[in-house]
């Protein structure tokens, strides 16, 4: 996915502002939530979920490996 990709439409949370947070240590889907906003908005997740989780997966995965 490119940076400026949106994850969370409901909060315009963009893929470069979740990386950022990560980068930060961040890896925890709550903490995530709580510092970013992403997924607490009209869908409550329903949408963005799926997409955070992924893109966290896919940094831990090059952290560690």
């Amino acid at each position: 996915m490119k940076s400026k990709t949106i994850i969370c439409r409901c909060e315009d949370i963009s893929l470069e502002e979740i990386q950022e947070v990560i980068g930060k240590g961040y890896t925890d889907m709550d903490e995530i939530k709580r510092i970013t906003r992403c997924g607490m908005g009209q869908c409550q997740g329903r949408t963005c979920r799926s997409l955070l989780l992924a893109e966290l997966a896919v940094l831990m995965m090059s952290f560690c490996c």
